[in-house]
């Protein structure tokens, strides 16, 4: 961001502007309460694969520099867009204003890189593509603010209701059906994953730009892993009768789909903020889930709530805190959750 924005005093957690169809990944630095710039992250398909830029843009919708932050170029031909000095120092202070952002063999003002017109041509889409980005943010309209507040309340509500882990996506069944025995341990096993999915959310969303594309999914479970073993710690610390109640399933939150499917569906294509709102929504729709139906399975099997027994003499129906109870359970309160969201 320091390379291609002049001096700034803070710069923003990473955000996303939608254009073009899809999200822009990029920064805003500031001075004070003066905008600096924005760095936007750019990428376009060159010769040999993708190609991603940063673009540091000012105030004046100036080009300040460029950094090339990964590519896949030939070695001495298209990989010169990191080393050409010529083709480098040309984009410092590019004004589109002024000069066309075409090649000049197709009639504008980029110096191409000798023999690698096809790289040179993505690059220059990449750094216009940019501009667009830029111009997304610098047009907001006059309820923008209003709108981003509530795109971050929907967040948590679309966890909560309409992607709703497990009556609508049905993800991470093996929990939900062995954990929830009762209301208690279906709420316990809830929030635990609630735990993990909220900062592995935080963490990848943090360190996505960095990891390479052929090594994120092993990346993103060693940093699930990790937030898993403290868990397991602080269960084992000050609440040691539950960790044993739930037992293997606490370390098996390393492979549950709900944790790493976010990972994969939005931490590492939105800022942390994002991520952590994400990750709270998804994790009390799972919570509220498990918890609903452990407190249906426990009245019906034991006629009692969070263990407070409130039917006297009542045995209940052994059937539902066994495996028969938990399909049927869960198979009756998808219908009506359904049927609600189907009516709303």
């Amino acid at each position: 961001i320091a390379q291609v924005l002049p001096a700034f005093e803070t710069a923003g957690e990473r955000q996303f502007v939608e254009a073009l169809g899809k999200d822009f990944p990029y920064y805003e630095a500031k001075n004070g309460e003066d905008l600096a710039g924005y760095a936007i992250e750019s990428t376009v398909v060159g010769f040999g694969g993708n190609l991603t830029l940063m673009v540091g843009i000012t105030p004046d919708r100036v080009v300040y520099n460029t950094s090339v932050l990964a590519h896949s170029e030939t070695p001495g031909l298209g990989a010169k867009c990191t080393s050409d000095a010529k083709f480098v120092s040309q984009w410092k202070g590019f004004d589109p204003s002024v000069k066309k952002l075409i090649v000049k063999k197709d009639g504008g003002d980029v110096d191409a890189i000798t023999a690698s017109t096809i790289t040179s041509r993505a690059y220059a889409q990449a750094v216009e593509n940019a501009l667009v980005a830029f111009d997304m943010l610098q047009a907001p309209d006059a309820t923008k603010k209003e709108d981003r507040a509530m795109s971050k309340f929907k967040l948590i509500t679309d966890g909560l209701v309409k992607n709703n882990p497990t009556f609508v996506l049905l993800l991470g069944m093996c929990p939900t059906l062995a954990t929830t025995t009762s209301a208690i341990n279906g709420l316990s096993m809830g929030l635990a994953t609630l735990f993990v999915l909220v900062l592995s959310n935080m963490a990848i969303s943090a360190i996505a730009p960095v990891v390479p594309d052929k090594v994120h999914i092993p990346v993103y479970i060693v940093v699930i892993a990790t937030f898993v073993t403290l868990l397991q710690f602080l269960m084992q610390a000050y609440t040691p009768a539950m960790y044993e109640t739930l037992g293997l399933f606490i370390p098996l939150i390393v492979v549950n789909c709900i944790v790493l499917g976010r990972a994969e569906a939005f931490a590492n294509k939105h800022g942390v903020g994002e991520s952590a709102l994400d990750g709270i929504g998804v994790g009390l729709g799972f919570t509220c889930s498990l918890t609903v139906l452990g407190l249906v399975r426990e009245i019906l099997g034991s006629g009692s709530a969070f263990g407070y027994n409130f039917i006297g003499g009542h045995d209940g129906m052994l059937a539902f805190v066994m495996a028969p109870g938990a399909f049927l359970c869960l198979g009756y309160l998808m219908v009506l959750f359904n049927k609600y969201l189907k009516k709303n």
